[in-house]
């Protein structure tokens, strides 16, 4: 089955506000697909770890999706924050997905924000 769970888009754009500065030094196109890729990971890491992820696991799936902030040292903590924040506003809906989440896909509008993820589950 797959479910849609719909992103507010201001979560993406308060995040590029903020950063705006750095981020004008940066291939805009390669941060956002690599953010939004590690923000796939940690939200793939947190549904499942609800749903009985072992910690080993858990724990491997959340480093790799962390490593982003290796990449981008400068804006390392904040990319930490982001990816927390928005967990904890999609945590409920998260939590009541079927069962483990096999596949996440973001979803991106045409202005790039990020407006939702599709959680495929089995």
């Amino acid at each position: 089955m797959n479910v849609l769970i719909h992103i507010d888009q201001s979560w993406s754009y308060q995040f590029f506000e903020f950063n705006k500065n750095y981020l004008s030094t940066q291939d805009f196109f390669k941060f956002t697909d690599e953010f939004y890729r590690s923000a796939g990971e940690y939200l793939l890491a947190q549904a499942n770890f609800q749903h009985g992820l072992s910690r080993e696991d858990y724990g491997i799936i959340t480093d790799r999706a962390f490593r982003i902030c290796d990449a981008y040292p400068e804006i390392g903590r904040q990319l930490q924050f982001a990816l927390t924040t928005l967990h904890n506003s999609l945590r409920p809906a998260l939590g009541a997905l079927p069962g483990l989440v096999h596949n996440l896909t973001t979803v991106t509008n045409t202005d790039g924000l990020l407006i939702g993820i599709v959680c495929e589950t089995r």
